[in-house]
């Protein structure tokens, strides 16, 4: 407590005129830009992976013929309708 009583032991000069004081025009907060969300796209996640979370990546499959390796686009078993 006595080191706080020592700062006002001294004491304070006199505030010069208001009109030399700088003008005032609020507060200026400029927002931390890594926060920012993403304009478009997908949202990035800020979980942290580790060696648990680790997947097995499965094999592609076709939804018509369930057959491995190609998809429903690529499917030589697919009817194609000539036009």
């Amino acid at each position: 407590m006595a080191s706080v009583f020592k700062v006002y032991e001294r004491e304070f000069s006199l505030i010069p005129d208001e009109k030399m004081w700088p003008s005032w025009y609020g507060a200026r907060l400029k927002p931390n830009s890594a926060m920012r969300r993403k304009a478009s796209g997908r949202p990035v996640s800020t979980r942290i992976w580790n060696e648990m979370d680790a997947i097995e990546r499965a094999e592609k499959r076709c939804g018509l013929c369930c057959g491995e390796g190609h998809t429903r686009r690529g499917c030589s078993n697919a009817s194609h309708s000539d036009p």
